[in-house]
């Protein structure tokens, strides 16, 4: 009979992002899956993972200006306010898209 194993969010995390000991959190769901979480952890991993998000976003915008970029592609709503701020044209590819 298998064990009932429980996730926390930090641990489930290093099975989404590729972070110190991802390998081994990889090697033990395949090896000793399902594991367990709680709505509690769907409700963080999403915030961890907004948050994640964010920190990338601010690497694209500096990336942007770096290259001397007239102009930002995006589909998010946030992104083409921080690239209008810093003077760059957006073409957006959102659900308005105009």
């Amino acid at each position: 009979m298998r064990e009932n194993i429980y996730f926390d969010t930090r641990a489930l995390a290093k099975w989404y992002l590729n972070e110190a000991r991802s390998d081994d959190v990889e090697k033990y769901i395949q090896e000793h899956g399902p594991v367990n979480i709680s709505d509690l952890t769907v409700v963080e991993m999403r915030c961890l993972l907004a948050r994640s998000l964010r920190t990338l976003d601010a690497l694209h915008l500096l990336i942007a200006k770096e290259t001397q970029a007239d102009i930002l592609a995006t589909a998010d709503r946030i992104m083409m306010a921080a690239a209008k701020a810093m003077g760059l044209s957006v073409v957006r590819f959102d659900q308005r898209g105009d």
